[in-house]
């Protein structure tokens, strides 16, 4: 599958969540709008210096971003008149990138192979993503003020995917911490892995 790769420091996209993404520079207006007019993904990557110009050809990997990514299609929130426009993405799965496939473009076009997860929880974990859904649930009662936005997003937490999604993107400051849960192809091993994080007291 083709994508179109927006390069971000400490900041992912994991499934289950959305991205909320002000863009301004015009390469990457230019990738939204042909992400719109072509039917392509954005994958959002996370890198140490995304920032780096590093001249890319075909067939290279892109070295300065971590192989496993979220992707999704992106929405246009707003447009507005200094032409930049605030996006949202939601998750629609993860892939690993691959070689760059159109080096004429401004921006990131790499070959990405889709990553399937497990999603089905396991009656051993059952427990403990209960337990990890209220932690959720006070966190927005302490952290929303307004009662409606708090029922919002309570009522986006439908299962494991969203509860695990809403987790690394609210819960986990550490964006280390999250691209290694990102990494994870089992749900049951990412409630696992933020449980075993909150014990340590590293979220």
């Amino acid at each position: 599958m083709k994508l179109f790769v927006f390069p971000l420091g400490q900041s992912l996209l994991h499934p289950g969540s959305s991205k909320p993404l002000n863009v301004y520079e015009p390469r990457y207006l230019r990738m939204v709008r042909d992400s719109l007019d072509e039917n392509t993904p954005i994958a959002v990557g996370f890198g140490e210096q995304p920032e780096l110009e590093i001249k890319t050809e075909n067939g290279m990997s892109v070295p300065f971003l971590r192989e496993v990514v979220g992707f999704g299609y992106p929405e246009v929130l707003e447009q507005r008149m200094d032409g930049s426009m605030l996006i949202l993405i939601p998750c629609e799965g993860k892939a690993r990138l691959g070689p760059i496939v159109d080096d004429r473009r401004p921006y990131l076009v790499v070959e990405g192979r889709r990553v399937e997860e497990k999603t089905e929880l396991e009656a051993s974990h059952a427990i403990a993503y209960l337990n990890l859904q209220r932690l959720l649930v006070r966190w927005i009662g302490t952290h929303i003020q307004d009662q409606q936005i708090q029922d919002q997003f309570v009522n986006t937490l439908r299962g494991p995917i969203e509860v695990v999604g809403a987790a690394v993107s609210y819960l986990v400051k550490d964006a280390d911490l999250q691209q290694e849960i990102l990494e994870l192809n089992d749900i049951n091993g990412k409630i696992d892995f933020i449980g075993r994080v909150l014990v340590s007291g590293g979220l």
